[in-house]
């Protein structure tokens, strides 16, 4: 079992060293870094091995904009022409391993499936505008694809804008009539022949990956869709609500508004009844303690 790590970094390289010390206590583990442009000086501070790789060319990566899928798609064709690896798995630094990798690697091998997905069909009632597909048939400016201040006028505005689906003369993107869309969580692990299929797809549907530059945190549709449209005869392998990862997105947070609840050492033992391999998002700054407690944890 070979597993690429790939991580996307733009703080905190502390923290992110915990992760990477994690995930090489498996010597079938290889790491694979993109550091966004705004932080390129962060290379310096990370953990030097010869299972470590940071890839040679940095996007500039805004929230809720297509460079957050640009970013991923060079990742996963610069590790295919790299190596072979029977899995693919997206992190970031804010990522803790929760279980040994040993018991992630037995998992990979009896299990199999083709990809590991955290989403559902769209619309979806979780979400605003239009269940997501506002997302999607919108013309997002770009100054709304942007991480904006919870009490700015911006946030307010873009709140409002993407109410505006419900009149349906406002819809500006047409999509493609077969095309069904899934969404959910941007984290999820992939084998070898899903991330294959992914990209052997986008390279004879070039026009699909055109639609996404102007959608709102369109990474959190495209490749759950990608992934289903690409499938084939691998549908049924696809695990659609379990990506390994534990994260609490409904819990609220105001330290991380617009992302999942960080969690703490109070978040231990639902960590370990959930099962995952994962957790996110962890944030030094809030609690250490738990980043310290699954440090020791796993290289013990």
């Amino acid at each position: 079992m070979k597993l690429a790590i790939m991580l996307a970094l733009h703080n905190n390289p502390e923290q992110a060293n915990v992760f990477i010390d994690q995930c090489l206590t498996s010597d079938s583990c290889e790491v694979f870094i993109h550091i966004d442009k705004k932080a390129l000086n962060i290379g310096n501070e990370l953990r030097i091995s010869d299972r470590v790789h940071i890839l040679p060319h940095s996007f500039e990566v805004e929230w809720g904009d297509f460079s957050q899928i640009q970013y991923v798609l060079y990742m996963m064709q610069y590790i295919r022409d790299f190596a072979r690896f029977d899995y693919y798995s997206i992190h970031s630094g804010s990522d803790l391993l929760v279980r040994p990798m040993a018991e992630l690697e037995s998992f990979l091998e009896s299990s199999h499936k083709y990809a590991y997905l955290d989403c559902h069909m769209l619309p979806w009632d979780k979400w605003q505008y239009g269940g997501g597909m506002g997302r999607l048939e919108l013309i997002w400016p770009k100054w709304m694809r942007k991480r904006l201040d919870p009490h700015s006028l911006k946030r307010y505005i873009r709140a409002v804008y993407g109410r505006l689906y419900c009149i349906p003369f406002l819809r500006k993107r047409k999509l493609p009539e077969d095309a069904v869309f899934y969404g959910k969580s941007a984290w999820y692990t992939l084998r070898e022949d899903c991330v294959k299929n992914l990209l052997d797809y986008l390279d004879n549907h070039n026009e699909f990956l055109k639609l996404f530059e102007g959608v709102l945190c369109g990474d959190e549709i495209f490749f759950n869709t990608v992934i289903y449209m690409s499938a084939g005869e691998h549908t049924e392998e696809i695990e659609q609500h379990n990506n390994l990862r534990y994260d609490d997105l409904f819990g609220g947070d105001k330290r991380n508004v617009g992302g999942p609840r960080i969690i703490r050492m109070s978040d231990i033992d639902e960590i370990g009844r959930s099962g995952a391999f994962f957790a996110r998002k962890a944030d030094s700054g809030i609690d250490s303690e738990v980043i310290q407690y699954y440090k020791d944890k796993i290289q013990s």
